[in-house]
């Protein structure tokens, strides 16, 4: 490993470990569009510390990807070799994948944009939220399976970009 990605381990390292001490929050600038509209390219977000237990589909959470820090949204929870794991996919990319707890930073708690601040934890977002991420999770099972992929299709599609419009009309 070189320098360079020892210093950005080091520096993750000690970002996890200080929320889960201190029980603080994090804040950084998100880099990617990865979660828009929800959090756009250039939004600073708050990331609190979050108990593996409590998270739930929906939730946005912040974990390590090898030498980088990702913002994406729970849509599964699964068993992976006895262990738990989640499964995670941003709100506008295709792919997914798996976040194992000792990669978790913590969960995206807040927004700032624009000099105002968007809190996640009203019940309008967690509701939305949740709405998402069970769509995201809905999606995975129906998307290549024939007669039920074609059944479920446009309504999923119904409620992604309706709860999206909401979403964005409220930010």
């Amino acid at each position: 490993m070189d320098t360079r990605k020892e210093e950005i381990q080091l520096v993750l390292g000690e970002m996890r470990q200080e929320l889960c001490e201190k029980g603080g929050a994090l804040s950084f600038k998100i880099v990617s569009g990865s979660m828009s509209p929800v959090i756009r390219e250039g939004d600073l977000v708050r990331v609190t510390r979050a108990e593996v237990s409590r998270l739930r589909i929906g939730d946005i959470v912040a974990f390590r990807d090898g030498d980088r820090v990702v913002v994406h949204r729970i849509f599964g929870r699964s068993r992976l070799n006895g262990r738990l794991v989640f499964r995670q996919r941003g709100d506008t990319v295709g792919g997914s994948g798996i976040i194992r707890p000792e990669n978790l930073i913590g969960r995206v708690s807040s927004i700032e944009r624009g000099g105002g601040e968007i809190s996640l934890d009203t019940p309008w977002y967690r509701v939305t939220g949740a709405l998402l991420g069970w769509r995201m999770w809905l999606r995975r099972f129906t998307h290549n399976t024939g007669f039920l992929g074609t059944l479920f299709r446009y309504p999923l599609k119904l409620v992604w970009l309706l709860t999206r419009k909401v979403i964005f009309w409220r930010s």
